[in-house]
């Protein structure tokens, strides 16, 4: 008698075993695009106002630290827009590659 549970339990134990080798699928979602933040993306200082009673000297000073000032902002700008296309390229070509990986198509 004891035949007969012991093939069912070989049998329950059998199927079981089956559920235990389950497939995991991982989604993936394409990569975002660089965005800077609000505080990098401020606008330039403006130039410092002019009292009336300035020098001719101190209105030079001004003149050229205000022009100092431009040109360090239009140079960070300047670096923030390559950084920008070189990050948003780079994850274009990650993006491609990963759809043709989920169609099956190997990478180029």
């Amino acid at each position: 008698m004891r035949r007969p549970s012991l093939l069912v339990a070989a049998a329950v134990l059998s199927a079981l075993a089956g559920c235990a080798h389950e497939v995991q699928v991982v989604s993936v979602d394409p990569a975002k695009k660089c965005e800077p933040g609000p505080t990098v993306l401020q606008a330039c200082e403006r130039p410092a106002p002019l009292a009336t009673d300035l020098t001719y000297g101190q209105l030079l000073d001004s003149y050229q630290a205000d022009r100092e000032r431009l040109r360090r902002c239009a140079a960070q700008r300047d670096d923030l827009a390559k950084a920008l296309e070189l990050c948003n390229g780079a994850i274009d070509q990650h993006n491609a590659e990963l759809a043709q990986r989920l169609k099956g198509t190997p990478p180029k």
